[in-house]
């Protein structure tokens, strides 16, 4: 009931016979004309298989028609066979179309939000973690590693950050360690700029030789694990000082402490950093000494030497073992005036040079003027006695 064909003879561009066949209605008669209508493409038909561009309303109603030529033995069309779809089908067609078009873009969008969110976690999750791990590592954690076991691009960068991650920390550990053994100020200074670590430069600075008296004498009645656990105390009351003042641990020599002011930057008056160290370093010694004569022990008597002048500050030694230290006649000067110590009985012996540069002559007590050996002009010193006399600095 939804369509009829017709059956239509055509001779000299006219139809001459059409036969209907409908489902819903009797059949046309041979010879009948039958109305084109608004079937435009009906005479095309007999050329080729056509469709109308449109519906059109014609005796049969509101239709869809589509044409395809008969044709004889000799391949001449002599009829065309016809078919109409009611228009009423073709807009449920449209519907059916429409709805199923809607349907499945639905369906896709659902996939998509879904896929999109799949997506989204697998990229959200590692990313986090990577910038988790980055802020971690930023903030001083070198042990945080992002762990990133995935196959795909994330996971190289992953492995990559967490390489990266373990080179840092193998560097710090590097850092501390050595900084127990070298000066932290030359493990950063070849960190950063290996040329200047290793050549030596030309510096004003002030040098103070440390020594601790009758130290031989006092270790012959310990044993050595005692005498190891008494001079680490010592030191590191003493490094305390020198660095809170900035100063610079040159070495250790057994007892004795050698170190600089100046020698890694050109700050203003290394000498008067020197001196305020070197007094501080006498009253936390009085101080290390009072707690240990209250555990019944033996307390230490120090001798400190200071002198400023040129030295040249580099990197010393072979090409199998470097140390990072001073050199130049202010350190011989000041290892000369560390003797002075001992020989007038004095804790604090500085040059004139450095108490003038400092600015404490008019606080320091002096001493002698004395020619040191291996020098040919005489130099004034000063002096803080055994006694603490208050006179100096």
């Amino acid at each position: 009931q939804r369509f009829h064909v017709r059956l239509s003879a055509m001779y000299g561009g006219l139809v001459l016979a059409v036969v209907v066949i409908r489902a819903d209605a009797a059949p046309g008669q041979p010879g009948e004309a039958y109305p084109i209508g608004r079937a435009t493409a009906m005479l095309a038909g007999f050329e080729r298989p056509t469709v109308e561009d449109e519906p059109y309303a014609d005796a049969w109603g509101n239709v869809l028609s589509g044409y395809a030529p008969i044709r004889d033995r000799g391949g001449v069309a002599v009829a065309i066979v016809g078919v109409d779809v009611r228009a009423t089908r073709l807009a449920a067609i449209k519907r059916e179309v429409a709805i199923v078009a809607i349907a499945v873009l639905a369906i896709a969008i659902v996939a998509l939000v879904v896929l999109a969110a799949v997506v989204a976690r697998s990229v959200r999750a590692p990313l986090a973690r990577m910038v988790e791990a980055t802020n971690a590592i930023a903030s001083g954690q070198l042990k945080v590693r992002a762990r990133l076991h995935r196959s795909d691009e994330f996971g190289v960068v992953g492995r990559h950050f967490d390489e990266m991650a373990h080179g840092l920390e193998e560097r710090e550990f590097i850092k501390a360690t050595f900084g127990q053994y070298v000066s932290p100020e030359i493990v950063e200074r070849m960190l950063v700029d290996r040329a200047h670590a290793v050549r030596g430069q030309r510096r004003h600075a002030a040098v103070m030789f440390v020594d601790v008296r009758r130290f031989t004498t006092l270790a012959e009645g310990l044993a050595p694990e005692e005498v190891v656990a008494m001079l680490n105390d010592y030191l590191d009351c003493m490094t305390t000082a020198i660095t809170a003042h900035g100063g610079r641990i040159d070495k250790f020599i057994g007892d004795a402490i050698m170190a600089d002011w100046g020698s890694l930057d050109d700050g203003p008056r290394p000498e008067a950093a020197a001196i305020t160290a070197a007094l501080a370093m006498l009253t936390a010694l009085a101080e290390w000494n009072a707690a240990r004569v209250a555990r019944g022990a033996t307390a230490l008597e120090i001798g400190i030497a200071l002198h400023a002048g040129e030295v040249v500050a580099g990197s010393i030694g072979s090409a199998r073992k470097l140390e990072y230290t001073v050199i130049g006649d202010a350190v011989n000067v000041a290892s000369r005036l560390e003797g002075l110590c001992k020989t007038f009985g004095a804790r604090l012996v500085a040059s004139g040079t450095l108490v003038t540069a400092a600015g404490a002559d008019d606080r320091a007590r002096w001493l002698d003027t004395l020619v040191l050996r291996g020098r040919a002009e005489p130099m004034p010193y000063y002096f803080r006695n055994a006694d603490g006399d208050e006179l100096l600095f």
